[in-house]
């Protein structure tokens, strides 16, 4: 239960199997790319150069909605750089790309762009309607992490 009492549903077990196989299928760099983006989140929350307002964004970016942005990143095309930072940069500009033109996934492809976007537990949708975060508030965020890293 969270302190309003709305009632949690999660699968830690299928979460644990499904990155524990991501990680591996990226050579380990899905973990190392997903705590580097919240050190950048946690940064930016902290940095008192940057306006209150995005300092609160940072603040309120879920932990598990940065996990599961970045698993839904294509292992091949976004884990295999010779570098991490590379990595952390073609995440984040894939997100940034997709997020921001969520519209023309569903024009080429007929269904819902997001229809294919799931939980590190393959289990829920990352943006059903039972979640607290919104497409918008997930494209913010990974745009201001850009902005911050100057990439």
């Amino acid at each position: 239960m969270t302190t309003t009492g709305q009632r949690i549903s999660n699968s830690p077990v299928q979460h644990y199997i499904s990155g524990c196989a991501k990680n591996d299928r990226t050579g380990r760099r899905y973990k190392r790319v997903v705590r580097i983006i919240k050190r950048i989140r946690n940064h930016m929350a902290e940095n008192f150069d940057l306006p209150q307002a995005t300092r609160d964004r940072a603040k309120n970016m879920p932990s598990f909605l940065i996990e599961s942005l970045v698993y839904n990143c294509l292992d091949t095309d976004h884990f295999q750089n010779a570098l991490v930072y590379d990595d952390v940069v073609a995440v984040l500009r894939h997100l940034s790309y997709v997020l921001a033109n969520r519209g023309n996934g569903a024009a080429l492809l007929g269904a819902s762009t997001w229809a294919w976007w799931y939980e590190v537990n393959g289990l829920k949708p990352l943006f059903g309607p039972e979640q607290t975060w919104t497409v918008g508030t997930a494209a913010e965020f990974i745009g201001l992490a850009k902005e911050y890293m100057g990439v």
